[in-house]
């Protein structure tokens, strides 16, 4: 259980885009987010998955975001948080292909965990 622990959280490291400073970690690698994402408890089989899924959500979420704020849209910060559901509505999808029913209870606790930590930013 250490060694998934510990790897898990490897992946979480891998997802960031590089290394900062203590109080100016990126959102998805908070204390918070961090802890969630372990609570769920991945077999090693979900890991890469899983990490995908984060990953395609965060990237679409950056490049859809900077297309809006580009454009500087009346309205911005709810399209961005339309945006961000929206987002977060298909990465629930794919969590589900792979992911037990206990998991998903779990993977709702990091996803408002997540939504919560990229909100404050």
């Amino acid at each position: 259980m250490k060694a998934m622990r510990i790897a898990l959280l490897g992946v979480l490291i891998l997802l960031s885009t590089g290394l900062a400073a203590e109080e100016q970690r990126p959102p998805w690698l908070s204390d918070e987010v961090m802890a969630a994402a372990m609570a769920i408890g991945l077999t090693s089989e979900q890991m890469a998955p899983f990490r995908e899924c984060v990953t395609d959500f965060l990237e679409s979420y950056r490049d859809q975001a900077r297309r809006l704020l580009r454009r500087g849209a009346a309205g911005l910060e709810g399209q961005i948080k339309r945006l961000r559901n929206s987002l977060a509505r298909e990465m629930d999808g794919r969590m589900a292909t792979f992911l037990t029913e206990d998991q998903m209870v779990r993977y709702e606790d990091y996803r408002k965990a997540l939504l919560d930590s990229l909100e404050r930013r």
